[in-house]
């Protein structure tokens, strides 16, 4: 209960913009702009399906690992994820290599060795990616499609799934209560619960 009211899970989204601008591709001027946006939410589910995303990240270009509100690559990525029974879909990047979800970054699990992709490949740096790589031993490597659906166990995070194992990527089923996965999950529950900052 927060002040006489039910609590519940929410999210919130916080854009800081250029402020106004030209009908043009110049930049913006004038004062900054600040918007807040919160929306309920639900609940994560444990587990997820992905696809291979048909369409690459670049790596190189001019928004790679900017966070921005140009979503309309992942609007139609997510609807092809949609259409396939997924609920998110992973890019690789110009070389091949795996890159990150739409709205997540992705972990395999080889071993006893957990991996992810570096962010020379192009990924955004999530909290929830840079928290699991604080918390735990972490590789960065890159990795290709081959290579990562070989592994044991797959994971993705973000702010709204938190840690979500993996139990299917395209036409492969996968052991989604990997060990790992469920030791990933369980520490980031118990130390962001323990500091919600």
């Amino acid at each position: 209960m927060l002040d006489g009211r039910e609590f519940c899970r929410g999210k919130l989204r916080i854009t800081y913009t250029g402020g106004r601008g030209p009908l043009s591709s110049e930049a913006a001027y004038g004062a900054p702009t600040l918007i807040v946006a919160m929306a309920p939410a639900d609940a994560p589910a444990p587990l997820a399906s992905i696809v291979t995303a048909p369409w690459t990240r670049n790596e190189h270009g001019a928004l790679a690992g900017v966070k921005s509100t140009s979503y309309a690559e992942n609007v139609r990525t997510l609807g092809y994820a949609a259409d396939r029974g997924a609920s998110e879909a992973i890019f690789l990047n110009t070389a091949g290599h795996i890159c990150e979800g739409t709205g997540s970054n992705i972990f395999l699990v080889f071993g006893d060795a957990v991996v992810t992709p570096p962010l020379s490949s192009g990924p955004l740096a999530g909290v929830t990616r840079e928290l699991i790589m604080e918390w735990s031993s972490v590789e960065e490597r890159d990795l290709t499609l081959d290579v990562a659906k070989h592994a044991d166990e797959v994971f993705i995070t973000s702010s709204m799934r938190n840690v979500q194992g993996i139990e299917r990527w395209d036409d492969l089923t996968l052991s989604p209560s990997g060990p790992l996965t469920h030791a990933c999950a369980a520490l980031f529950a118990e130390r962001s619960e323990a500091n919600i900052e």
